[in-house]
């Protein structure tokens, strides 16, 4: 594991009668499990995080990274593979494993009782997106007629069948703490699908696209307050991120100046994560905050740390540190991002050039994207 530390990129932009911090951020390395590459895919409120890396035998398996003792293997069902996907404030991982018959089956682990296979709703196979503190989880089962269905699971009642948007199928993305699921569903024109939101008393919402048919729509991410973000394309348009609430719908987020982006989590702030491509059609990781946009995360990062590129930001949590994966020395790798404070600016005179440098980056991507 390495840890590497930032000098602040960007500080202050000039808001009328206020200063507010661009975001900057310490990038830690998390390693692998003894193979060639690993990805972040979810973190939770002590700085966890869990995905999968490859071993040294070069089968991907799940961990748990924990700021203190780093990266621990989680195992599997019985066979080679398995993915962690998401992990709760408890520190216990949901994701999927193959099991003995060749399948995939959605599991939980928790440090006391290990890997716990949850089963499927009939069918042949299962895998799960994502955990709440209290251990609900949620994601896709085949069920007893080979649909493949988003699911509800929970300690006390087991595995329940959410159905779908009229279609054939559904995916459960995300669970936030009162039990609200984003995600994905057929319609019944069997054409696209759609983005929706789950609640235990409405059911299934079709949370709609950006354009009219033909267009599609996948949620990804939820917050505490229900605000569900995602990706919306058409035959036209490439896929986009996009930021939905009660309030105000469904709304686009741009890019980084190429044709596309998605938005794979967000936080209790409005923060969001994913990636997109710049004019020059590389794969960036962002983040979009709702005073500054969508801002590179490559930029928010010192360079000459060895890192290549950060490609993709999967998830964030509400003290806005930010998990994903990059390239280091040409390996894939996770890596954990940190904001950086001010207090954590030693000299004066480096803080001079920052907030100077944190204007004109705050300022040129604001009007980028107004």
């Amino acid at each position: 594991m390495r840890r590497h530390h930032l000098i602040l990129l960007g500080t202050l932009a000039l808001v009328p009668g206020t200063a507010l911090a661009v975001p900057a951020y310490t990038i830690t390395d998390l390693g692998t499990l003894g193979g060639d590459f690993s990805s972040g895919s979810d973190i939770n409120a002590n700085g966890q995080v869990t995905g999968d890396s490859g071993t040294a035998d070069g089968v991907p398996h799940a961990f748990l990274w924990d700021p203190v003792t780093g990266m621990r293997g989680l195992g599997t069902l019985g066979e080679n593979y398995s993915s962690g996907t998401g992990i709760n404030a408890r520190g216990q991982v949901t994701g999927g494993s193959t099991v003995a018959d060749g399948t995939n089956h959605a599991f939980l682990w928790d440090p006391v009782n290990g890997m716990q296979d949850l089963g499927t709703l009939g069918g042949a196979g299962s895998t799960a997106a994502d955990i709440n503190d209290i251990g609900q989880v949620t994601g896709q089962s085949q069920n007893s007629n080979d649909l493949s269905v988003t699911f509800l699971w929970a300690p006390e009642a087991g595995m329940q069948d959410l159905g779908t948007l009229g279609g054939g199928y559904s995916f459960g993305s995300a669970i936030n703490p009162e039990g609200l699921i984003t995600g994905s569903s057929e319609t019944s024109d069997g054409v696209l699908p759609h983005a929706f939101l789950w609640s235990p008393d409405n059911g299934m919402r079709d949370l709609g696209t950006l354009a009219p048919f033909p267009s599609s729509s996948t949620g990804y991410g939820i917050n505490a307050i229900g605000q569900v973000t995602g990706e919306t394309e058409t035959v036209e348009v490439p896929r986009r991120a996009f930021l939905w609430d009660q309030v105000s719908g469904m709304r686009e987020l741009g890019t980084l100046g190429g044709r596309e982006s998605a938005g794979f989590d967000i936080n209790a702030a409005g923060q969001i994560t994913g990636t997109s491509d710049p004019a020059d059609g590389t794969t960036r990781a962002f983040l979009w905050d709702p005073v500054f946009g969508m801002l590179d995360l490559n930029d928010l990062i010192l360079p000459g740390l060895g890192w290549d590129v950060l490609e993709e930001a999967r998830a964030i949590n509400d003290a806005g540190q930010i998990t994903g994966y990059g390239f280091i020395g040409g390996q894939q790798h996770a890596f954990l991002l940190t904001p950086v404070t001010v207090a954590e600016i030693p000299e004066p005179e480096t803080l001079a050039l920052i907030v100077v440098g944190g204007i004109v980056l705050g300022l040129g991507r604001h009007r980028r994207r107004q």
